[in-house]
């Protein structure tokens, strides 16, 4: 039984259904029980009546599968209308997992696949699920598409908004792969670089496939057996007629005087960077809506920083990863609050060079928008222009998205039209 209502017409269409019974007309019974189902009232109360014959002032209604209240937008005495909602029930029997698969690999993936998933926030055993769809549509940012897959849960340990590791079972067997760090890529298309034997190289056009762990698979421009270069391939320093192929397919250096808005982040680099603002997007609404952040939430972001570090050492990300997983460890121990509207300021401080000078257009083009608070110099970040302040009651301004482009002075990183054209 999930609550009782009172509506004056259930009680006139039980009389009509209970004078129809007394009558013992079926025509009239038929079209009185068609009614009680019209207004809402379910099957077994209306058995229940039959049985009773008498009026239920206050209709039962019952709970149709198993679930969790989701939310209660009603309280005892609520007056509602048709068509308000009461509360929401919800089964978490079976949940989606939505998967982000590369462009590249999307040719293997089809509805009824099997699929292994490992959850951080219930840690344990894999647990098996399968694709039920493959959406249409490629994300035009990250070129990516998204694919659902169904997830038994009776044991209710997994919770709407986790993350998830996922291993898809494609098609078995051997396959012709290299060590996805010997592939080389440049505006004509992917490389790799030939061991000919005494000294002697030679650069080949190849057609990757599936990438799974640290290998690539090729599909064409390989054949079995021959020798490729895995790293090192810049230093190669054979035949003068290569030397030109192999600069321009030499990958650019990077270090701590490289600016944020040149370092060679790709998308999957992006994506883990996205983490942190996603945790800055959750603090400002658990703030906002007066909830409890789930500690949980907060790993993937953390572990993201680890493996950022690792590709982009001794840069000016460093810091920045540096300052955010500070704040969302200790995010972890206040859950909300005071404690959390302070770690909020502590991300979005440690954040602030990289949303202003690393990749602005990228959160612009998501329709966020970046606030400094009236009075302070605690910042947040939100959706859309509402401007709703996490930390307090004071006004927040909008801050602009810079172009990292603006203000460039060092003549290396100009075209070379541009060099005297008088501005910067």
């Amino acid at each position: 039984l999930l609550y009782r209502i009172y509506s004056p017409d259930l009680v006139a269409a039980q009389k009509d259904f209970l004078a129809a019974l007394k009558v013992g007309n079926e025509t009239r019974v038929n079209a009185s029980e068609q009614r009680l189902r019209s207004l809402g009232m379910q099957r077994n109360t209306i058995a229940a009546l039959r049985r009773g014959q008498a009026v239920m002032e206050r209709t039962p209604v019952y709970a149709e599968a198993g679930g969790v209240v989701q939310s209660l937008e009603a309280r005892n005495g609520t007056y509602v209308k048709p068509g308000d909602p009461v509360l929401r029930l919800q089964s978490y029997a079976d949940v989606w997992v939505v998967a982000s698969i590369s462009e590249q690999d999307l040719p293997q993936i089809a509805s009824g696949l099997a699929v292994e998933l490992q959850f951080p926030s219930a840690p344990g055993a894999m647990r098996e699920g399968k694709v039920d769809y493959v959406y249409p549509t490629i994300d035009p940012d990250t070129r990516t598409s998204r694919v659902r897959i169904i997830v038994s849960n009776e044991d209710g340990a997994l919770r709407p908004g986790a993350y998830a590791d996922v291993r898809f079972n494609v098609m078995p067997g051997a396959k012709l792969s290299v060590p996805s760090e010997a592939i080389l890529r440049d505006g004509r298309g992917s490389h790799v670089i030939i061991s000919l034997g005494e000294g002697r190289f030679e650069a080949r056009a190849v057609t990757p496939g599936a990438s799974s762990g640290q290998r690539t698979e090729i599909l064409s421009g390989l054949e079995p057996g021959e020798r490729v270069v895995v790293s090192g391939q810049f230093m190669l320093d054979s035949e003068a007629n290569l030397r030109e192929g192999f600069a321009k397919l030499s990958a650019p250096t990077f270090g701590s005087d490289t600016p944020l808005s040149s370092l060679p982040l790709d998308a999957e680099a992006l994506a883990l960077f996205d983490h942190f603002v996603d945790a800055a997007l959750y603090f400002h609404e658990a703030l906002r809506d007066r909830y409890n952040i789930d500690p949980y939430f907060l790993d993937p972001a953390i572990k993201a920083g680890e493996t950022l570090k690792a590709r982009f050492p001794e840069t000016r990300l460093i810091p920045i990863i540096d300052g955010a997983q500070t704040a969302l460890t200790h995010a972890k121990e206040a859950t909300s609050g005071d404690a959390l509207k302070e770690q909020l300021a502590a991300l979005m401080a440690a954040l602030e060079p990289w949303l202003t000078n690393g990749a602005p257009a990228h959160y612009r083009n998501l329709g966020l928008g970046l606030y400094r608070e009236a009075g302070s110099n605690r910042l947040w970040i939100e959706e859309g222009n509402a401007a709703r302040n996490p930390y307090g009651n004071a006004e927040g301004s909008l801050i602009d998205w810079p172009d990292p482009m603006a203000g460039m002075s060092d003549d290396q990183n100009r075209p070379e039209s541009d060099l005297h054209a008088g501005h910067q």
